[in-house]
């Protein structure tokens, strides 16, 4: 693709203004967050006669991983999760704007919570899955909330959300991925499922179900990808050889996951979610 370093954990590839993008973290093979020097960061790409290449007109987000994307209100709404290697920490970051180009931070999430995600009801309010974790959420559990626009989008109303009901074992951690709006006005979900063995290594699952916004209920949950599902390739190291941690699902259900923190892969699926996807004008 064009970069220096792995490329993977991507969004599905999108449409604006007749372009398509699809926006992934970069990262060198030999660097890990121990590390003084590690510096990951999120890339657009745009499609050329099929070949995707760095956009090189669009910024890239220096010290983000794992992008996503949403539209709300007809804006493209874009967000990931920042690092802040000196603190030891990391937050979840959103942008807004007319295309890759134009994207402005209009707010932050809280201190230590990955896997925000975002998608706008039928009514125009916005549901949100958020992911807290320590204490009594162990390694981290699906949060929800809803509120009425992107300025009410603060880490005090994001602590506010709702433990989820998903049936997760003690040993294990979830989040969301990304969600869309069926046409039922229920919510598509994609998520991860993850445990640690003893050994310390890792060990993800894509995973999918129906989440009904008002009942706040649990539908047709089921893993749909493993890390078999994908070709053999070297992981950023032995612990991650049995990871991936999937970005989206497309509209024509193709899955688009990150395998192994070090490339990009793509599957395509069945409709995991017994009706089909709600798309906006």
């Amino acid at each position: 693709m064009g970069v220096e370093g792995d490329v993977y954990n991507p969004t599905a590839p999108f449409q604006i203004d007749g372009r398509e993008y699809l926006a992934a973290r970069v990262e060198k093979r030999n660097i890990f967050w121990e590390d003084a020097n590690y510096s990951p960061k999120t890339v657009f790409f745009s499609r050329k006669g099929g070949a995707w290449t760095p956009a090189r007109d669009v910024p890239v987000f220096h010290m983000m991983e794992d992008p996503f994307k949403t539209f709300i209100a007809g804006e493209f709404v874009f967000g990931g999760v920042e690092v802040f290697k000196n603190e030891g920490s990391f937050r979840t970051v959103f942008l807004k704007g007319n295309c890759p180009k134009t994207l402005k931070r209009f707010s932050v999430g809280p201190s230590m919570m990955k896997d925000i995600r975002l998608v706008e009801l039928l009514d125009g309010r916005i549901a949100i899955f958020t992911r807290p974790q320590g204490g009594k959420y162990g390694k981290g559990k699906i949060g929800f909330i809803t509120v009425n626009s992107l300025k009410e989008i603060t880490v005090e109303n994001l602590l506010k959300a709702k433990i989820v009901k998903n049936n997760l074992k003690e040993n294990e951690w979830e989040g969301v991925n990304n969600a869309k709006l069926l046409e039922s006005g229920k919510i598509a979900v994609l998520a991860h499922r993850a445990t640690v063995d003893k050994k310390g290594n890792k060990h993800y699952v894509a995973t999918s179900f129906v989440f009904h916004p008002k009942k706040k209920t649990v539908k047709n949950f089921k893993v749909i990808a493993t890390r078999d599902d994908f070709p053999p390739a070297l992981p950023k190291a032995t612990f991650l050889k049995d990871v991936i941690f999937p970005g989206e699902i497309s509209y024509d259900y193709f899955l688009y996951t990150g395998v192994g923190d070090t490339f990009s892969g793509v599957k395509k699926i069945k409709n995991p979610y017994r009706e089909f996807f709600y798309r906006r004008p």
